[in-house]
């Protein structure tokens, strides 16, 4: 994973070297780790609202790193 990428909320768009958005890359909210979901309609990956200033991802992220369980829900990361 690149952690030269920008991240001011903790989250960035990650796009294919073509320009289509092939996930979101996030700092886990629980422990900071690299952390990383694909996205598309929600059949092999996580659904997101299109929105890349203030992304929903659906369903929720669930950390094997540190356990932490919870949503990205219009750009902000919130405990289950």
């Amino acid at each position: 994973m690149n952690r030269d990428e920008e991240r001011p909320n903790g989250w960035c768009i990650r796009r294919y070297p073509e320009g289509n958005v092939g996930g979101v890359a996030f700092d886990c909210p629980g422990c900071g780790s690299d952390c990383w979901v694909p996205v598309d309609n929600g059949e092999k990956g996580w659904a997101w609202d299109g929105n890349e200033s203030e992304p929903t991802l659906t369903p929720s992220l669930g950390q094997r790193c540190c356990g932490w369980h919870g949503y990205l829900r219009a750009g902000r990361f919130i405990s289950c």
